[in-house]
Parts: C-alpha cells; structure tokens; sequence
C-alpha cells in the first residue's frame, strides 16, 4: 500500500469518525484500514487518532496531519487531472483585445471553424454587457476601442 493510499483512507477514518465507517466507504476489510493507519502512524512516530471502544478522535498531531493531508490529497488529485486523456471542459470567458489588422490576419480565419465546432449543454459565449452587435452563437463582435469615450 502506498502513502498516498494510507493518507486516503487514514481521512476518512477521521472524516467519518471510525474505522468501520470508513472501512464500509472505502469498501476495504476493516483490518485493511486499521493497518494502514497504524503503519501511517508508526512511519511518522506519532499518534494520530485516539481510539475507545465506541468512538476515535483527532489527538492534536492528528488534527495538524489531517489539514495537512487534505491539501496534499487535493494537490494530488490536481496533479492527476493535468494529464488524464478525458476530454476536459473549459469554462469561463475569454476576452481578447488586439489590433483590428491583428484580429483581421490571426482570429476572423480562424472563427469559422470555431463556430463550427461542437456546441456543449451550458455554452455562454460572449453573454457579457460589451456593447457591440451580437454575432452567431452569441459571440459579441466589437470595433475598435476608443479612449475619451
């Protein structure tokens, strides 16, 4: 099992409050998760969790490894993401200024295609208050701007 693996399941023991739970969520044998957090806790020399018969608590230790184990895991889980091959979708708006001849020689042969393109459930393009006259799919085609307006 790797660290990774050890700091997963060693949060949701915390998460859920007990190993069973967090057993039942991971799908793993309650042995498999009591081991992973007591070779967790042997490999840092300290005690994470404090243990009765009917309930487990952070110690002090276990509540600083427990934040920090959550940025850890979503950084991870970041990392992963860069370099999945699943489609991924792109949100948000894009604004782009240049030059009338930029825009001319660089993007307008290149709009066509775009606007072509495969349109998602969801897509807002162009919905923004930019004053100008609305092109297809929403898009907002604007001249040049001009200071002292």
């Amino acid at each position: 099992m790797d660290q990774l693996e050890q700091y997963r399941i060693f949060l949701r023991v915390a998460e859920l409050g007990g190993f069973t739970r967090a057993a039942v969520a991971l799908d793993l044998p309650k042995a498999s998760v009591s081991t992973a957090v007591r070779r967790l806790e042997a490999t840092l020399g300290a005690q994470l969790l404090h243990r009765t018969t009917r309930r487990v608590q952070l110690t002090r230790e276990g509540a600083l490894f427990l934040e920090r184990c959550r940025d850890l895991l979503g950084e991870a889980e970041e990392l992963q993401a860069l370099f999945r091959e699943e489609p991924r979708l792109l949100r948000g708006r894009v604004r782009i200024g240049m030059s009338g001849s930029m825009a001319a020689r660089l993007v307008l042969p290149q709009l066509g295609a775009f606007l072509q393109g495969p349109s998602r459930p969801g897509d807002r393009t162009g919905r923004g208050r930019a004053p100008g006259r609305r092109g297809p799919r929403g898009i907002r085609l604007r001249g040049p701007h001009r200071r002292g307006r």
